[in-house]
């Protein structure tokens, strides 16, 4: 495979140029860094920064979603992944801000 085809192949896939992709990629990637942040000084200071983390992957994930041009050739794994992202929230518990998995079954 040429090497200018590593480099163009998944942008292509979601319908960005290379440079699309790289800005959006490091506009993600910065905006990851910052709630990493968070979630280290809520590690800490547990009243701090209570959502930020949970919020901004939320946030991050629909804006993927949304600004994706897939190939025609992509539509049929495009509907799989809506459906993925599509499924309903997780259930919260009485800490606000934490999201707990359903409760796990006794192993005996």
């Amino acid at each position: 495979m040429p090497l200018l085809e590593l480099f163009k192949n998944h942008p292509d896939s979601v319908g960005e140029t290379y440079l699309e992709h790289m800005r959006a990629a490091l506009a993600f990637s910065f905006t990851m860094v910052r709630a990493a942040v968070a979630c280290f000084v809520h590690a800490f200071l547990p009243f701090l920064f209570v959502e930020t983390a949970s919020g901004t992957v939320d946030r991050l994930s629909r804006e993927m979603a949304r600004g994706r041009r897939p190939r025609p050739s992509q539509q049929r794994q495009t509907a799989s992944i809506e459906s993925d992202l599509c499924q309903p929230p997780r259930r919260r518990s009485s800490s606000p801000g934490w999201c707990v998995a359903a409760p796990p079954s006794k192993v005996r």
